[in-house]
């Protein structure tokens, strides 16, 4: 048997890295960890697989920097650190390198010139210099209290650097990194801007728009007519910067950079959001009011042309015009979603969209390679922290490569031919971690543009991992080459799910009717398209070439051989159902409304109902785990504080055992016998012995576990959070904790070892007490001394180890 704990990975490592990549969590279970060790029992320490790579997650939010200088793309983020991303068109967008700066990004500029990444850290007025040709930090310039905003001036080669604090901007010499002088600008600075046809910096302040001259260094005009702008946008053209001013003013203004004077005053419709975009060939700027209008003004008679919806009520993140196509790309947001526009810039027509997934925070273009870069994730959840690159090159904008920021393990799937473990980042547009389950490391990156791992199948005969794509169809992903061959063309692609005995998946498809596609996996292509009869919910597939297929008011039985209807039955409408089968008894499970319903797995007939017997935890259906090997099933309630088992030979409640398990963070070991429950709230994976019923051992882990996979070849159990995935071994744990002295029994549950029992004297004992093995009849069998004690040559059975003077005394099994 292969052993998945190796004793490093968790605890082993930079500490200053395990603070920063995982902090609270980790550092709740070392301490958890070191806990248990003081009460003298040893848990084995699983291997920690940090994600989305061994570089580990960036924080968000994002700040990006690139230059015509490297092929380098640089996220920086608000918390810590620096990700440097290969940008090589012809690349795939791999992260290379982590610069660590101990200090929150408040702003990063790549100067191409000198190819240094200037990055400014607010919580310890400085700005950090990084050398771009090796990635390494090279000088700190300190410049005051809470520097942030950072603009370049081309034409003086000097980097303005605006402090929020202090209400001032430094002037720092790029030919030497010094800091050449301190501007007083007032309160309220929001926003800078260069404008090279005047060697001029301009500054948002609450009380006027300054003029900087970057030859004298000095403010030469205050533009006291606009004041506490909140974006800037010059139109090098016609000279003139344009300033969206605060909501209440709802006009857009236009300030001439040769005289620093108002140009005009253009009235907009409703709220103008601070988003600007300018096409100096066709003079025109472009704004977005908070209705989601597309406001188009003419730069040369600065007035207003048009106004088109275009969005509905949104938070626009970006603007940018691409004048050689003359089209306009605008990211948007709502509800936390969010959309990338391309639109004509003649008709201002969509052209194309594309879902980037949630909280999209940055839009930033790179004309000189065609290419657009957002990025998000500034919510709680981790799955949408990625950088996304789109090429606007052709007639049609694409999503080029993508790469994840943090990592995300609500979704993994285990491959059982190959091997590997996956786990899956971004939604509307992301990929897919390879991890080797031999070495539980990530080997590869695979960016799926369109299709998303959230809902799957693995196809064991054709060795075809099956996507849904959230834009509709079927992604099919190559496993041997962990890349994807091709998207079969539907309109949902929903819950695909493998049936062995003809080798197809069966997915929903919807559109303008109910129906479930299936694909033969030998083909890639659409065999049979099957009418239902309502609102699909999901899928279950229960051997013997059937489908299960679960709807809103109907469960409908296929047979696979003939991609047939064989029962149709009407049920009870609920969202809110889990479903589970048992192999042996014919039967399936499902869990709504507080009870469990026992239907026959042939005619769909209800055999019998069971109801949670407890008041105030009843809750939609939870969750269910069917173990065929002891016969049992297990019904986990809504609000995680129990679960019930079921003898599925008479459909009888036979047990409730006390658990802090959700999100469906439970799973059977590779025999079957033994369950492994993942507490989201409690630290602790506990594991039950199905034949008993009983908590037989727990390992700690950290809080907000997001999922749990079983690995069976590897005898492993992979337990997935935001950043890490830990590798435990599928055994029980040989020996429980002595908790407290005063407890007279150890844990009542027994222990299962198999070569190896794990000895730890109770509290209160010398560390090097030893204890006593008794079998059954009271006879002593062996010495246990504190650590590993080999009892290999020992009969397999039940015996019970005494320690202690108190005479504390645990169950222990011994399996071969």
């Amino acid at each position: 048997m292969r052993r998945c704990v190796r004793g490093r990975g968790w605890l082993s490592g930079r500490l200053d890295s395990l603070q920063n990549l995982a902090g609270k969590p980790l550092l709740a279970c070392v301490v958890l960890l070191g806990f248990s060790l003081c009460f003298g029992w040893t848990p084995s320490v699983p291997d920690t697989i940090l994600l989305p790579d061994s570089l580990g997650p960036l924080r968000p939010g994002y700040h990006l920097a690139f230059g015509s200088s490297t092929d380098n793309i640089y996220v920086a983020s608000e918390s810590s650190d620096v990700m440097v991303v290969d940008g090589n068109q012809w690349g795939t967008f791999q992260r290379i390198k982590r610069i660590y700066t101990n200090a929150g990004v408040g702003g990063a500029l790549l100067v191409s010139k000198h190819n240094r990444l200037y990055v400014s850290h607010p919580s310890q007025g400085r700005i950090g210099v990084i050398d771009c040709s090796t990635n390494e930090i090279v000088g700190s310039i300190l410049v005051g209290t809470r520097p942030k905003l950072l603009c370049y001036s081309s034409g003086s080669d000097k980097l303005y650097c605006g402090d929020t604090i202090d209400k001032t901007v430094s002037v720092i010499d790029c030919a030497t990194n010094g800091l050449l002088k301190v501007i007083p600008v007032g309160r309220g600075l929001t926003a800078m801007a260069y404008d090279p046809t005047t060697a001029k910096m301009y500054a948002a302040t609450r009380e006027a728009v300054l003029a900087i001259s970057c030859s004298a260094d000095s403010i030469v005009s205050a533009i006291s007519a606009v004041k506490a702008a909140s974006a800037l946008c010059v139109n090098k053209r016609r000279q003139k910067l344009y300033v969206v001013p605060p909501h209440a003013d709802g006009a857009l203004y236009a300030i001439s950079t040769p005289t620093d004077s108002v140009a005009a005053r253009m009235s907009g419709d409703g709220y103008l959001m601070p988003v600007l975009a300018c096409n100096e060939v066709t003079d025109r700027l472009y704004n977005v009011n908070d209705a989601g209008g597309m406001l188009e003004f003419d730069c040369v008679g600065d007035a207003l042309i048009r106004y088109v919806p275009v969005s509905p009520l949104a938070d626009p993140a970006g603007l940018f015009c691409d004048s050689v196509r003359n089209r306009l790309y605008y990211l948007w947001e709502r509800d936390d979603r969010g959309y990338l526009y391309e639109l004509d810039c003649v008709t201002l027509d969509l052209m194309s969209w594309t879902y980037v997934g949630l909280y999209p925070a940055i839009l930033q273009a790179d004309p000189a390679r065609y290419r657009l870069m957002c990025a998000g994730g500034r919510g709680y959840y981790a799955y949408d922290r990625a950088l996304t690159v789109f090429d606007y090159k052709s007639d049609s904008f694409y999503a080029r490569g993508g790469v994840p920021l943090s990592g995300w393990t609500q979704v993994m799937c285990h491959n059982s031919a190959a091997g590997k473990l996956y786990y899956w980042w971004g939604l509307g547009v992301g990929g897919v971690g390879v991890i080797d389950e031999q070495t539980n490391r990530l080997v590869a990156q695979v960016f799926l543009s369109r299709a998303s791992l959230s809902e799957h199948a693995y196809s064991r005969t054709s060795n075809k991992l099956y996507l849904q794509v959230p834009q509709g169809g079927l992604g099919v992903m190559d496993v041997a080459r962990d890349s994807i061959i091709r998207v079969i063309g539907m309109v949902w692609g929903r819950s695909p799910t493998w049936c062995v005995d003809e080798d197809k998946v069966y997915c929903y498809a919807g559109g303008t009717r109910w129906y479930v596609t299936a694909v033969d996996c030998s083909t890639d292509s659409v065999v049979r398209e099957i009418d239902i009869y309502d609102r699909f919910e999901s899928f279950e597939y229960l051997g013997d070439g059937r489908i299960l297929c679960r709807q809103w008011k109907h469960l409908t039985l296929i047979d696979s051989r003939a991609d047939t209807v064989l029962v149709d039955s009407a049920v009870e409408p609920s969202e809110y159902r889990a479903i589970a089968h048992t192999g042996k008894g014919n039967k399936v499970y499902i869990a709504l409304n507080g009870r469990l319903e026992v239907r026959s797995s042939s005619t769909l007939s209800l055999l019998t109902t069971l109801h949670w017997p407890y008041a105030g935890h009843i809750g939609g259906g939870g969750f269910l785990v069917c173990s065929d090997t002891t016969r049992k099933l297990y019904w986990f309630s809504d609000f995680g504080d129990s679960v019930l088992a079921v003898d599925t030979r008479g459909d009888t409640v036979t047990a409730r055992m006390a658990t802090s398990v959700s999100y469906k963070t439970a799973c059977l070991d590779h025999t079957g016998r033994y369950m492994f429950c993942a507490g989201f709230y409690s630290s602790l994976l506990r594991v039950y012995d199905t034949q008993s019923d009983s908590l037989i051992g727990t390992y700690p882990h950290p809080q907000y576990p997001r999922s749990i996979t079983p690995a069976p070849e590897q005898h492993c159990i992979y337990v997935g959070f935001d950043d890490f995935i830990l590798a435990y071994p599928d055994i029980p744990p040989g020996v429980e904790e002595a908790t407290n002295d005063e407890l007279e029994p150890m844990n009542a549950g027994a222990s299962v070892v198999l070569d190896v029992l794990l000895f730890g004297p109770p509290s209160g004992c010398p560390q090097r007490a030893t204890g006593e093995l008794m079998d059954v009849s009271g006879r002593r069998v062996k010495e246990l001394r504190a650590g590993a004690n080999d009892v290999r040559a020992l009969p397999p059975g039940i015996y019970f180890m005494h320690a202690g003077e108190r005479g504390l005394t645990r169950k222990i099994i011994i399996a071969r």
